[in-house]
Formats: structure tokens, sequence, C-alpha cells
């Protein structure tokens, strides 16, 4: 999964070795720090079962987090409960980086809409 946030840009996946732990993988420290506050703000009683940041250069993504699945799933709906915005884009504006990035994904979509 791919989950677009206020709070940063992240990849969701299993663990390999445990299904019912999921890695939730970050480009940039930052949006795992972020996740991290706020969980630790918005769903304090699962805050203690997300691993702390594991540096992982050699990898596709450079960042990430294991957490039970039940844990992820409480969280996941914090995030969309957090929601009170009407444009994602304007939201998240701010960040040269970011905005390119974001501007490409949503092109890229845009693209697949309409020769779909």
């Amino acid at each position: 999964m791919w989950i677009f946030t206020r709070h940063g840009f992240f990849s969701v996946v299993a663990k390999k070795s445990d299904p019912e732990t999921l890695k939730v993988r970050g480009r940039c420290r930052a949006d795992l720090d972020a996740l991290l506050a706020f969980v630790a703000r918005e769903a304090p009683c699962v805050r203690s079962d997300f691993s702390d940041i594991v540096e992982t250069p050699l990898r596709d993504y450079w960042f990430r987090v294991f957490v039970p699945r039940s844990s992820w799933v409480a969280v996941a709906g914090i995030l969309a409960s957090d929601i009170d915005y009407t444009n994602f884009k304007r939201e998240v504006h701010g960040n040269p980086a970011r905005d390119r990035a974001y501007l490409s994904v949503w092109s890229a979509m845009n693209r697949f809409q309409a020769e779909n």
C-alpha cells in the first residue's frame, strides 16, 4: 500500500518472515519521524508497538519501522479521521522537492486515467 498523508509518504507491506508484522517504509526519515509524532499524539496506546526507525541505505526505501498489523489498522483509521482539508495538494504544498515529487505522481496517474 502506498499512502500519501499530510504527515508524509509511506509504503506499507507485510514482513516476509511474519505476515502479522508490517513494514512502514519511508523515502525520508522526516516522514517516519512525523508519523511517529502523530501516533504519539493521536494514538499513544499503540506508540510502543512501533519499532524505532531502522536505517537501510542499501535497500529501496532507506527508512522503516515495524508494527503489528492490528496497530497499523488502528493508526490507518486515525489517519483517515485526521482528514479535514478539501485539497490534498494544497495541504502538503510548501517543500519544493516534495511538491515536484507529488506532482509527478499526480501527473502519472492522470495520464493513466486518460489511457484507461
